[in-house]
Protein backbone atom coordinates (compact mmCIF):
# COMPACT_ATOMS: atom_id res chain seq x y z
CA UNK A 1 0.00 0.00 0.00
CA UNK A 2 1.16 3.06 -1.09
CA UNK A 3 1.30 6.05 1.72
CA UNK A 4 1.16 9.55 0.87
CA UNK A 5 3.27 10.93 3.40
CA UNK A 6 6.19 9.26 2.01
CA UNK A 7 8.64 9.18 5.26
CA UNK A 8 11.86 8.44 5.77
CA UNK A 9 14.45 7.48 8.78
CA UNK A 10 15.84 10.50 10.19
CA UNK A 11 18.99 8.45 11.06
CA UNK A 12 19.50 6.90 7.94
CA UNK A 13 17.46 8.13 5.53
CA UNK A 14 15.82 4.73 4.53
CA UNK A 15 12.31 4.84 3.13
CA UNK A 16 9.64 4.03 5.61
CA UNK A 17 7.19 2.11 3.52
CA UNK A 18 4.84 0.26 6.53
CA UNK A 19 1.17 0.52 6.44
CA UNK A 20 1.15 0.88 10.45
CA UNK A 21 2.73 4.25 11.54
CA UNK A 22 3.00 3.64 15.02
CA UNK A 23 4.03 0.19 15.34
CA UNK A 24 6.39 0.05 12.03
CA UNK A 25 7.55 3.53 11.24
CA UNK A 26 8.78 3.68 14.75
CA UNK A 27 7.43 7.08 16.47
CA UNK A 28 9.98 8.24 19.10
CA UNK A 29 8.93 10.99 21.64
CA UNK A 30 10.81 12.88 24.28
CA UNK A 31 8.82 14.02 27.19
CA UNK A 32 11.68 16.58 28.58
CA UNK A 33 9.77 19.05 30.78
CA UNK A 34 5.90 17.38 30.96
CA UNK A 35 4.38 19.38 28.51
CA UNK A 36 6.62 19.38 25.61
CA UNK A 37 7.95 16.67 23.16
CA UNK A 38 9.91 15.78 19.79
CA UNK A 39 8.73 13.31 17.20
CA UNK A 40 10.85 11.95 14.64
CA UNK A 41 10.69 8.41 12.48
CA UNK A 42 13.04 5.68 12.66
CA UNK A 43 13.68 2.07 11.18
CA UNK A 44 13.69 -0.91 13.12
CA UNK A 45 16.82 -1.02 13.46
CA UNK A 46 17.96 2.54 13.81
CA UNK A 47 14.69 2.61 15.85
CA UNK A 48 16.40 -0.03 18.43
CA UNK A 49 19.26 1.89 18.26
CA UNK A 50 18.22 5.05 19.51
CA UNK A 51 16.28 3.40 21.94
CA UNK A 52 19.44 1.90 23.44
CA UNK A 53 21.16 4.76 23.44
CA UNK A 54 18.52 6.94 24.94
CA UNK A 55 17.97 4.27 27.51
CA UNK A 56 22.08 4.68 28.50
CA UNK A 57 21.81 8.20 28.49
CA UNK A 58 18.56 8.40 30.88
CA UNK A 59 19.29 5.96 33.39
CA UNK A 60 22.28 6.60 34.32
CA UNK A 61 22.97 7.75 37.95
CA UNK A 62 26.87 8.97 38.58
CA UNK A 63 26.68 8.36 42.14
CA UNK A 64 25.70 4.64 41.68
CA UNK A 65 27.85 3.16 39.47
CA UNK A 66 31.14 4.18 37.14
CA UNK A 67 30.18 4.44 33.10
CA UNK A 68 31.56 2.56 30.67
CA UNK A 69 33.72 3.80 28.46
CA UNK A 70 31.19 3.54 25.37
CA UNK A 71 29.73 6.77 25.36
CA UNK A 72 30.99 8.19 28.19
CA UNK A 73 32.55 12.11 27.82
CA UNK A 74 35.01 13.33 29.99
CA UNK A 75 35.64 17.14 29.48
CA UNK A 76 36.81 20.21 31.33
CA UNK A 77 35.54 23.52 30.16
CA UNK A 78 37.24 26.72 30.42
CA UNK A 79 36.14 30.43 29.74
CA UNK A 80 38.84 32.21 27.08
CA UNK A 81 39.47 35.82 25.87
CA UNK A 82 40.68 35.12 22.46
CA UNK A 83 41.41 31.95 20.10
CA UNK A 84 45.47 30.31 21.16
CA UNK A 85 48.41 31.94 18.55
CA UNK A 86 50.77 29.58 19.84
CA UNK A 87 48.64 26.31 19.41
CA UNK A 88 48.79 23.95 16.26
CA UNK A 89 45.71 24.58 14.73
CA UNK A 90 44.01 21.53 13.34
CA UNK A 91 40.59 22.57 11.76
CA UNK A 92 38.65 25.58 11.66
CA UNK A 93 34.58 25.66 10.66
CA UNK A 94 31.41 27.55 11.43
CA UNK A 95 28.94 25.91 13.64
CA UNK A 96 25.16 25.90 14.30
CA UNK A 97 23.21 23.60 16.93
CA UNK A 98 20.02 24.34 18.32
CA UNK A 99 17.99 22.28 20.99
CA UNK A 100 14.66 20.85 20.80
CA UNK A 101 14.11 19.31 24.21
CA UNK A 102 16.89 20.73 27.79
CA UNK A 103 15.78 18.00 29.59
CA UNK A 104 17.03 15.13 28.10
CA UNK A 105 19.08 17.25 26.23
CA UNK A 106 18.50 16.87 22.72
CA UNK A 107 20.30 18.75 20.29
CA UNK A 108 20.78 19.05 16.68
CA UNK A 109 24.35 20.25 14.68
CA UNK A 110 25.22 21.63 11.33
CA UNK A 111 28.82 22.40 10.29
CA UNK A 112 29.79 24.88 7.78
CA UNK A 113 33.28 25.40 6.15
CA UNK A 114 33.67 27.75 3.67
CA UNK A 115 29.71 28.30 2.82
CA UNK A 116 28.97 24.78 2.62
CA UNK A 117 27.52 22.53 4.79
CA UNK A 118 29.97 19.48 5.77
CA UNK A 119 28.25 17.33 8.60
CA UNK A 120 25.33 17.37 10.47
CA UNK A 121 24.11 15.24 13.51
CA UNK A 122 21.41 14.48 16.60
CA UNK A 123 23.22 14.50 19.87
CA UNK A 124 21.21 12.98 23.56
CA UNK A 125 23.26 13.78 26.93
CA UNK A 126 22.80 12.75 30.25
CA UNK A 127 22.93 15.37 33.10
CA UNK A 128 26.12 15.76 34.70
CA UNK A 129 29.36 17.93 35.07
CA UNK A 130 32.84 16.80 33.93
CA UNK A 131 31.73 13.12 33.28
CA UNK A 132 28.69 12.53 31.28
CA UNK A 133 26.99 10.23 28.73
CA UNK A 134 26.96 11.69 25.14
CA UNK A 135 25.51 10.00 22.39
CA UNK A 136 26.07 11.75 18.84
CA UNK A 137 24.55 10.42 15.83
CA UNK A 138 25.36 11.62 11.82
CA UNK A 139 21.89 12.58 10.06
CA UNK A 140 21.58 13.56 6.59
CA UNK A 141 21.31 17.00 5.32
CA UNK A 142 17.63 16.28 4.74
CA UNK A 143 16.66 15.24 8.07
CA UNK A 144 18.75 17.54 9.80
CA UNK A 145 16.16 20.53 7.98
CA UNK A 146 13.21 18.61 8.73
CA UNK A 147 14.19 18.22 12.18
CA UNK A 148 15.75 22.41 12.29
CA UNK A 149 11.91 23.28 11.33
CA UNK A 150 10.38 22.26 14.80
CA UNK A 151 13.07 25.53 16.05
CA UNK A 152 11.95 28.79 16.51
CA UNK A 153 14.36 30.41 17.74
CA UNK A 154 17.78 31.51 16.14
CA UNK A 155 20.53 29.05 16.04
CA UNK A 156 23.71 29.13 18.72
CA UNK A 157 26.35 30.32 16.33
CA UNK A 158 29.98 29.64 16.75
CA UNK A 159 33.04 30.07 14.80
CA UNK A 160 35.09 26.70 16.17
CA UNK A 161 38.76 26.00 15.83
CA UNK A 162 40.67 22.92 17.13
CA UNK A 163 44.13 22.94 18.34
CA UNK A 164 46.27 19.98 18.98
CA UNK A 165 47.55 19.70 22.93
CA UNK A 166 50.71 17.25 24.03
CA UNK A 167 49.55 14.02 24.79
CA UNK A 168 47.40 13.13 21.68
CA UNK A 169 44.85 16.10 23.25
CA UNK A 170 42.72 18.20 21.41
CA UNK A 171 41.60 21.71 22.65
CA UNK A 172 38.27 22.98 20.95
CA UNK A 173 37.36 26.76 21.08
CA UNK A 174 34.50 28.61 20.09
CA UNK A 175 33.64 32.09 19.78
CA UNK A 176 29.25 32.06 20.35
CA UNK A 177 27.09 34.46 18.99
CA UNK A 178 30.22 36.88 17.24
CA UNK A 179 29.21 40.04 16.86
CA UNK A 180 26.19 39.82 19.22
CA UNK A 181 25.37 40.78 22.99
CA UNK A 182 25.14 37.30 23.88
CA UNK A 183 28.84 36.77 22.94
CA UNK A 184 31.72 34.49 24.63
CA UNK A 185 34.55 32.19 24.43
CA UNK A 186 35.08 29.07 26.01
CA UNK A 187 37.42 26.31 25.24
CA UNK A 188 37.05 22.14 25.85
CA UNK A 189 39.02 19.42 26.49
CA UNK A 190 38.03 16.10 26.17
CA UNK A 191 40.01 13.03 27.73
CA UNK A 192 40.58 9.37 28.00
CA UNK A 193 40.04 9.26 31.74
CA UNK A 194 38.78 11.41 34.88
CA UNK A 195 42.68 11.17 36.55
CA UNK A 196 43.90 12.62 33.36
CA UNK A 197 41.07 15.40 33.56
CA UNK A 198 41.94 15.74 37.16
CA UNK A 199 45.67 16.24 36.57
CA UNK A 200 45.74 18.68 33.55
CA UNK A 201 46.96 22.25 33.95
CA UNK A 202 45.19 25.18 32.45
CA UNK A 203 47.39 27.04 29.95
CA UNK A 204 47.97 30.41 30.57
CA UNK A 205 44.88 31.78 28.21
CA UNK A 206 42.29 30.66 29.90
CA UNK A 207 40.52 32.98 32.19
CA UNK A 208 38.38 30.19 34.60
CA UNK A 209 37.14 26.94 34.79
CA UNK A 210 33.68 26.48 34.44
CA UNK A 211 33.31 22.83 34.25
CA UNK A 212 31.21 22.54 37.45
CA UNK A 213 29.43 25.84 36.56
CA UNK A 214 25.91 25.14 34.83
CA UNK A 215 25.12 28.17 33.76
CA UNK A 216 28.16 27.43 30.97
CA UNK A 217 26.03 24.25 29.44
CA UNK A 218 25.11 24.82 26.57
CA UNK A 219 21.78 23.89 26.72
CA UNK A 220 21.09 26.21 29.78
CA UNK A 221 23.04 29.20 27.31
CA UNK A 222 20.50 28.40 25.14
CA UNK A 223 17.34 28.45 27.68
CA UNK A 224 18.84 32.14 29.04
CA UNK A 225 18.85 33.67 25.36
CA UNK A 226 16.45 32.33 23.14
CA UNK A 227 13.79 30.83 25.39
Amino acid sequence: MNDPRKRHCHVCGKPLTCDCYYADYGLVKLDGCGHTYIEFDACPDCLNKVLVAMKQVLIFDKEEKPMPNQFTEIERKFLIGSFPTDLPLKEEFQVYQAYLSIDPEVRIRRNEKDGKDTAYYLAIKSSGEMVRKEIEIPISKEHFYALAEMVTQPFITKDFRIYQLPNDLLLECSHVDKGCDTEFMYAEIEFPSVQDAENFQPLPNFTADVTNDSSYKMKNFWKATRL
